[in-house]
């Protein structure tokens, strides 16, 4: 009945049963709106069912959960525990493994990748990215959300920007938080008869409680600093963006023998502009993206500083400084035919990477000649994809590409692909989906390339082969949503770290997953999220959590809009595999969020939210030779701020 009537252009129909029944008609109107956002999100425009089993954070979901910062999505993903490294950047531990911070996780901003090919992780900087821009956000596990680009059986992050189509106006928003942190943020959007656009600029910074190892009385400082600048220019057949994001920030721990740290910074800052162009009625597009990054480091410790020498043996350093260019050139031309039932995808990609050492110093001694090893990855590509629609209710899909490596002899050129297959039953109401992906992981520059660190490069890595397979079964009625998914990967010639240099492990891990979610809706004002998962795999030790669980509660009472997060990780414990073993035991860890936003009128809302406020957040382990340091990436925070729209 009500999509009857939302069907009807009968706009004399809505204001007369209005005037009839006023109380009837605002609960009425209140639906029949709820109902056109839902449908007209955007997400149901960006989302691809057959890129892999999906997570969808709505623009609506991601404002009530006054999610502000990429760490509050990261952080609610199953099977995986967000941490923090020891040199203070975000990172990922799937369940029972060690963290990871490598092509595992892929993240877009729009169409666009963004990370760092020397370091492998778009997570260095990136982790710590303000998302009050972004309209919403696709999670895509064990597959992609892309047809082109490295699609690894762990996660895909897909940020989408505000549309300037949909916004036209302006926001401003401000925000104050524990220790004296800040925000503040700015958007205007116009959208014009032949162009539309979006500027956004942010600048946070967040000071946090500092760390008082076991082994110093000094206080290790935590706290960043980020800017954001993001613009977008569309038309009918091309669309440009530009960003530039920078992060100042303490690092941590450090890489210190004792993790006394000093002087311990990072200052990095990442530069993009993209140029879209569609022909042929927008079946053929061309897409040209350069990136160009930044990244200096410098830190200190008086206990000495795990660095080597040409030798390969640590050395009695007590700081050092690296400055080191990354840009990356990306082109790709995708052609789209639709055939009978067939929706066929086939292209071309060339993406030139490099990475650029600036300077290296210990101790005042500029050692940058000592840097050898692969620095540029240049890749020439060919893929195709069909998306093979059965019937009603049942869809297969196929993609496959090939690649190949030229890496300008600092290392063997090599050729890899990635297969991908898989089915979809979608009924409307059931939905069945099961698929498998052949993908591969290559080595970047600090595994490949040998300069003074606390790990060591290998020249002659090669790169590692991974398979997934996963099948997912989905409920829907009108007020639920239930889920179940079941994963499983491997992968042979894994990059792994043994006593310090990367290598190609022989062992084969087996890795298994399950996990399940169910969503209820009480009417229009009220919904509870639950989900639970479970993961194991066939190796010795448990380095992260097994198992995980979340509660989120989104209620509405006239103007106050209100959201509860309880995030549950399973605690572990393991002996390190070292000269001098050490027993590392984390406990349970018990993460409560909760936050209210009051919309006063129209145009102004002000909010208030707490995060982690047991203070039982679970923790990350750092364990040395003879101890172990414990710090949850979480501090107990409030934040009280206010935006306003224009």
């Amino acid at each position: 009945m009500r999509k009857r009537f939302f069907g009807s252009s009968s706009l004399f129909l809505l204001f007369s049963t209005f005037i009839l029944n006023a109380q009837a008609s605002s609960d009425g109107l209140d639906d029949l709106l709820s109902q056109y956002r839902s449908e007209s999100d955007l997400s149901k425009q960006t989302k691809k069912e057959s890129a892999g089993s999906s997570i969808i954070y709505t623009r609506e979901r991601l404002e009530r959960m006054q999610a502000y910062n990429l760490r509050d999505i990261l952080k609610t993903i199953p099977a995986f525990t967000m941490q923090e490294a020891a040199s203070g950047q975000v990172s990922i531990g799937k369940a029972k493994g060690s963290s990871f911070n490598s092509q595992y996780l892929k993240l877009y901003i729009n169409d666009h990748e963004v990370g760092s090919i020397g370091f492998g992780s778009a997570m260095k900087m990136w982790g710590y990215l303000d998302i009050t821009y972004i309209d919403h956000i696709e999670i895509y596990q064990v597959g992609s959300s892309v047809m082109v680009g490295d699609e690894p059986p762990g996660i895909v992050v897909r940020l989408y920007t505000k549309d300037p189509k949909r916004e036209d106006g302006s926001a401003v928003q401000a925000m104050g938080g524990s220790r004296g942190s800040n925000e503040l943020s700015a958007s205007y959007a116009h959208k014009g008869e032949q162009y539309s656009s979006f500027i956004y600029a942010n600048t946070h910074r967040e000071n946090r409680d500092p760390y008082y190892s076991n082994r110093s009385a000094i206080g290790v400082d935590r706290d960043f600093e980020t800017t954001n600048f993001f613009a977008s220019l569309q038309g009918e057949d091309f669309s440009i963006d530009a960003a530039q994001f920078s992060l100042d920030q303490d690092r941590l721990l450090g890489v210190g023998k004792l993790h006394t740290p000093g002087e311990n910074l990072s200052d990095m800052v990442h530069r993009y502009i993209i140029a879209t162009k569609y022909f042929q009625d927008k079946t053929l597009k061309f897409k040209v993206a350069y990136d160009d990054a930044n990244h200096k480091q410098s830190e200190s410790d008086p206990s000495k500083l795990n660095i080597y020498d040409a030798n390969g043996t640590t050395t009695g350093r007590t700081n050092w400084y690296f400055d080191k260019s990354e840009s990356i050139l990306d082109a790709v031309l995708d052609k789209q035919f639709i055939i009978s039932d067939h929706d066929i995808h086939i292209g071309v990609q060339s993406k030139f990477r490099k990475v650029t050492p600036n300077s290296l110093i210990t101790d005042g001694v500029e050692r940058v000649n000592e840097i050898s090893g692969p620095t540029q990855w240049n890749s020439y590509s060919v893929f195709s994809s069909d998306d093979y629609t059965v019937n009603e209710h049942n869809l297969v899909f196929a993609s496959i590409k090939l690649d190949h490596f030229d890496r300008n002899g600092g290392a063997e050129d090599f050729n890899d692909y990635v297969l991908r297959l898989g089915h979809i039953y979608n009924d409307g109401v059931w939905m069945w989906k099961t698929f498998g992906v052949r993908t591969y992981g290559y080595p970047v520059f600090m595994q490949s390339s040998y300069f003074p660190y606390v790990t060591k490069g290998n020249i002659n890595i090669k790169q590692e082969d991974r398979i997934a397979l996963a099948t997912e079964i989905a409920y829907k009625t009108d007020t639920t949503d239930t889920n179940l998914r079941l994963v499983y990967n491997t992968a042979k010639d894994g990059i792994t770290l043994q006593n310090n240099v990367y290598v190609n492990t022989t062992l084969k891990p087996n890795f298994y997953a399950i996990n399940a979610g169910h969503e209820i809706r009480f009417e229009r004002n009220h919904t509870l999220s639950m989900n639970v998962y479970y993961g194991n795999d066939d190796m010795p030790l448990t380095q992260s959590s097994t198992t995980g669980a979340y509660v989120q509660l989104f209620d509405t009472f006239g103007k106050f809009d209100l959201y509860n997060e309880l995030l549950y990780r399973k605690g572990y414990a393991y002996t390190t595999q070292s000269t001098t073993p050490q027993s590392v035991k984390v406990d349970n860890g018990y993460d409560y969020t909760a936050g209210v936003t009051y919309h006063a009128t129209k145009d102004l809302s002000i909010f208030l939210k707490g995060e982690n406020l047991l203070n039982k957040a679970i923790k990350t382990p750092y364990p040395m030779a003879t101890y172990t340091d414990y710090i949850a990436p979480f501090d107990r925070t409030f934040r009280a701020g206010l935006k306003y729209v224009f």
